[in-house]
């Protein structure tokens, strides 16, 4: 392009969520996005490539595409193997690209399933029918960090937001905020979890144990009510203390 060329105008642009856009430019109508897009607008010459492709037509004929591709991260296996060696049982990755790059990287990671080419409203279906037939004790949590997630990270019982490149929404949607755009923070977030959940357990069991010996104390006339109030007293602080040890804890995931 020469210096001080002026780009041609942009006079009408449309978005399709989750498959592209048009717009018209001059006297031409382009369309960019997936080939979901260009089946539907009748675009003509199509290639049947693998891949994350976009497709480029011009007055409905394909012009040309441009192929992307996914590079999975260093950590991306040793994050996976982490959180399954803390307990959690399947990891599934919902995504809009094609099968034959969404089959790669869920292989390099070790992923256990994968449900691929879908739109953002079906990312939201498919998350539904696998909570409601999958069977499971435990906790369904879903890692996401665009809008696209904002749905999806209200439906599960834990969501999860990845980075700050998600916007505010996504982070007002979600339980949990791994501000490091680093998926080792998955198995820290799992390990800070679990150590919350082991001092509430602690101090529940100890109040529970104290205060109902001391009811039965009280009630044979072997205690009076000053004493309960002091033990009551004593057993906030107690409680206060206990917690207050996650406060300079760090996660310490064990290697195997």
């Amino acid at each position: 392009m020469h210096a001080g060329k002026k780009l041609p105008k942009i006079e009408e642009f449309e978005e399709f969520p989750g498959r592209g856009v048009r717009a018209r430019i001059g006297d031409h109508v382009l369309l960019v996005g997936n080939r979901k897009l260009m089946v539907s607008r009748g675009v003509k010459g199509l290639p049947d490539i693998d891949g994350t492709i976009v497709y480029i037509a011009c007055e409905g004929e394909h012009i040309g595409v441009i192929e992307l591709e996914d590079t999975v991260r260093p950590s991306a296996a040793d994050a996976i193997k982490k959180i399954k060696d803390q307990g959690v049982e399947r990891t599934v990755l919902i995504t809009g690209d094609a099968e034959t790059p969404t089959q790669r990287i869920a292989n390099a990671a070790g992923i256990d399933t994968v449900h691929c080419s879908l739109m953002p409203e079906e990312k939201q279906a498919k998350l539904d029918f696998m909570m409601r037939t999958i069977p499971t004790d435990g906790t369904t949590a879903y890692v996401g960090d665009g809008v696209s997630d904002i749905e999806q990270l209200k439906m599960a019982d834990v969501g999860v937001v990845m980075g700050t490149r998600g916007s505010r929404y996504s982070a007002d949607a979600a339980n949990v905020l791994i501000t490091a755009n680093d998926l080792s923070g998955l198995g820290e977030a799992v390990q800070v979890c679990k150590s919350t959940h082991g001092v509430a357990m602690q101090n529940l069991t100890l109040l529970a144990a104290i205060k109902l010996v001391l009811a039965v104390l009280v009630l044979i006339g072997l205690a009076q009510m000053w004493m309960a109030v002091i033990v009551d007293a004593v057993l906030t602080v107690l409680t206060v203390f206990n917690t207050s040890r996650l406060l300079g804890s760090k996660p310490e995931i064990s290697e195997k």
